[in-house]
């Protein structure tokens, strides 16, 4: 599992990962930033989303190999992408 399988099935849940900046220095970076403006109830949901996608990554791989499911985030081809190294 990659961290854009994990990102894109968070999608279906309403959740939404920034990109991260320093995705050449971190390895699969995941962002999540919540603000000073948040109530505990969203990074509580975040984290239960979290847990949610973890489960079923251990129990049904497939499920997060093929999202997003319901969602209109689109998948970008990376493999055009320069690594700075």
């Amino acid at each position: 599992m990659t961290t854009h399988n994990n990102s894109f099935r968070l999608t279906d849940f309403g959740f939404h990962l920034w990109p991260s900046p320093y995705l050449f220095l971190v390895l699969q970076p995941f962002t999540i930033g919540p603000t000073a403006s948040s109530s505990k109830e969203e990074p509580d949901a975040y984290l239960d989303g979290f847990r949610h996608v973890a489960e079923e990554a251990r129990k049904k791989p497939e499920t997060l190999k093929n999202t997003p499911h319901r969602s209109v985030v689109h998948k970008i081809d990376e493999s055009t992408f320069d690594d700075p190294q």
